[in-house]
């Protein structure tokens, strides 16, 4: 056996914090500095508020070393640190950078779901090397570990349950309770083969058996797996749900019930991931970009905040990332329309979270900084002067430092110069259409009968083709149910539309210029990409802002100064869907119409293009999944009727394929 004589990660760890610190700009250090003392004098929640770009990643990973160091120090055998963020491929990108030395264990993104983690748990009871590497990096995402629905879960993930009830005598394999048990676990509703679940079955008894054989805890009828199963029993009990004793009751009984059989799967899964939050007891946790699931922080009593605060509670240690952790405003729109709370009620719901949900610091805290905000407001009207509310704003500053660290690009002037056009203005240019589409939507709807809730003028102004990207509005739903029994509103709106809420699909297939009616979508068209922009199109990378070397004269990069990324921020969710389709349309028009001049060829945008005419294959073309086409009129009013000729070889009549004619009415 090789014994290796290197020093661990527990032995290197104040060397590996000074590479960390090295590595990082002033401000940086100055950051972790100070969010190292917040938690060394107790405070376990913090807010980096950093800016975009400004490093937030790499500031955890300085706290990670701080940490490791303080937690060496309160005498801990291994550091757990999680990484929650909103996806997998974000978390599995992001792991390594916060890995501060090689040795670190990175936990797989694959294996999030949270009501598996007891199995790795219990393999790492007796894993010296992971206590050699002393710190663990487990990647969570809010969906799949926090998020229990009212679904059966994964395959593998009942078959990992139904291995550890196995262990129960009341469900033991010498009982005719386990083959009943595993024919409704097997959920073959899902699709799956009895050979697929059998497979699973015997991986997951595997996988169990394995790990308690590791298990240093392990005795007669004690650790892995009965301490999960005693918990699990424990949670079903207190719980309003199904119990291990109800469900002997059932598979006994043999009926057929699969609405009850369901509902017992979640609960389970639901059990399952309530005991692994106790498990997981993390050292620390980072919640990147969290105001993507703020429901994690809230204080509302669903499943989800509930696992939540179990999983953040006790002596946990927290890091909140986000240069925006909460809106700084909300516009009467929103207010009105329901889909959002008051912005300043989701930072009082922050700093309460920072606070730890301790009444009195919240009470504290809204007593400062409602002072500080009455003294503002009263500046305006002479009753209070600057000299008066100095004292008030250095109250309220000291008591944010002692929560939130925050640094802005104009404070800091290691990042090189700051440009500032915050004087330019872009000059709208607003259009009679830009109107008629307002009026002609509300038109619809009345026409429809949906007289509640008009949207606001906001809200058509955001997106072209509104109902061609709204589909994930309650608005359309309830516009859908409402003209399904009188077809001829749509289609009768649809002629009359002209491009205004509809995305015609005959413009697209042709690769033709979109006459798109909004002004704010012109203006940035204008501006990214006009006669006088960098033709985007034309590169495959967005060029260095501080490039190591000089472009060459033929370089793709040779004239692109000043070319960099732009932010959008908007409050409807259709926006950036209909945004990204639209530029990225117009980025592919323009390359094909240079292959046309080239090639001689005609391009069109589906394949297949004979079969579109059939809406059994509509399925198979990309855009249907994210755009709603103008179907009924991709024919009508278009020049291509009379002076276009089909490629395909389909039989044509007036240049279009017979295939379509059933769209020409």
């Amino acid at each position: 056996m090789k014994v290796s004589h290197e020093p661990s990660v527990r032995d290197r760890l104040a060397s590996i914090e000074c590479d960390v610190m090295n590595g990082l700009t002033p401000f940086q250090r100055a950051t972790v500095e100070h969010i190292s003392g917040l938690y060394a004098n107790g405070q376990r929640r913090v807010l980096v508020a950093d800016e975009v770009g400004l490093g937030k990643t790499l500031i955890a990973r300085g706290v990670i070393s701080k940490i490791a160091r303080l937690r060496e120090s309160e005498g801990d055998d291994l550091v757990k640190v999680a990484y929650v963020c909103s996806n997998a491929s974000i978390a599995a990108q992001n792991i390594s950078k916060l890995a501060i030395d090689g040795e670190v264990q990175l936990a797989s993104a694959d294996s999030s779901r949270l009501s598996m983690q007891h199995l790795k748990i219990a393999r790492e009871r007796g894993d010296d090397e992971l206590k050699a590497r002393y710190i663990q990096i487990t990647p969570l995402t809010p969906g799949t570990s926090f998020s229990i629905n009212s679904g059966t879960g994964t395959m593998h993930e009942r078959a990992l349950i139904l291995a550890v009830l196995a262990y129960d005598d009341r469900f033991g394999k010498k009982t005719g309770r386990y083959e009943r048990l595993s024919c409704f676990m097997w959920d073959k509703r899902r699709g799956s083969s009895p050979g697929s679940w059998n497979w699973w079955c015997w991986r997951a008894a595997e996988d169990v058996r394995l790990a308690r054989a590791g298990d240093p805890e392990r005795k007669e009828r004690a650790g892995y797996p009965y301490d999960v199963l005693g918990r699990v029993d424990g949670e079903l009990e207190e719980s309003d749900g199904i119990t291990l004793r109800s469900l002997c009751d059932y598979l006994d009984s043999g009926d057929c019930d699969r609405r009850y059989e369901r509902r017992a799967i979640n609960d389970l899964r639901r059990a399952f991931a309530k005991v692994c939050v106790d498990m997981l007891s993390p050292d620390f946790v980072i919640m990147d970009e969290f105001q993507r699931f703020h429901n994690l922080i809230s204080e509302d009593d669903t499943e989800t905040s509930m696992l939540a605060k179990r999983f953040l509670g006790g002596e946990t240690r927290v890091l909140l990332l986000s240069a925006t952790p909460f809106r700084m405003y909300s516009t009467d729109a929103e207010l009105d329309s329901g889909g959002f709370g008051d912005s300043y009620h989701e930072f009082l719901e922050v700093m309460d979270f920072l606070g730890e949900g301790s009444a009195e610091a919240g009470e504290k805290f809204r007593k400062i900084w409602g002072d500080y905000t009455l003294s503002l407001r009263s500046l305006g009207s002479g009753s209070c002067d600057v000299v008066t509310i100095q004292p008030l704003k250095n109250e309220a500053e000291t008591l944010a430092r002692s929560y939130i660290a925050r640094t802005e690009r104009q404070s800091t002037g290691e990042l090189g110069p700051i440009v500032d056009n915050s004087t330019h203005v872009t000059q709208v240019h607003v259009s009679p259409e830009d109107i008629k589409a307002f009026v002609r939507m509300r038109g619809l709807m009345r026409e429809a009968g949906i007289r509640r809730g008009l949207m606001s003028a906001d809200f058509i102004k955001s997106c072209p083709y509104p109902l061609s990207f709204m589909s994930g509005y309650k608005l359309f739903r309830e516009l859908e149910t409402r003209t399904a029994k009188r077809p001829g509103l749509v289609s009768a709106n649809k002629r009359a539309d002209g491009g205004l809420l509809w995305l015609r699909k005959w413009d697209v297939s042709y690769y033709e210029r979109l006459r798109v009616h909004n002004a704010r979508y012109q203006a940035l068209l204008s501006d990214i990409a006009g006669e006088e922009s960098v033709h985007a199109e034309r590169l495959l990378w967005v060029p260095a802002s501080r490039p190591y070397y000089r472009p060459s004269a033929v370089s793709p990069y040779s004239n692109t100064q000043g070319f960099s990324k732009m932010i959008l921020f908007s409050s409807w969710a259709m926006v950036p869907p209909s945004l990204s389709c639209l530029l990225s349309y117009e980025y592919e028009r323009r390359n094909v119409l240079k292959l046309r001049r080239a090639t001689g060829k005609e391009y069109r945008y589906f394949k297949d293009e004979e079969d579109r005419g059939d809406e059994a294959s509509d399925s198979q073309a990309l855009p249907y999944r994210r755009i709603r086409f103008d179907r009924e009129l991709m024919f009508v009013n278009s020049p291509h009727l009379k002076s276009r000729s089909r490629s395909c070889g389909a039989p044509c009549v007036d240049g279009l394929p017979m295939s379509c004619q059933k769209h020409l009415g």
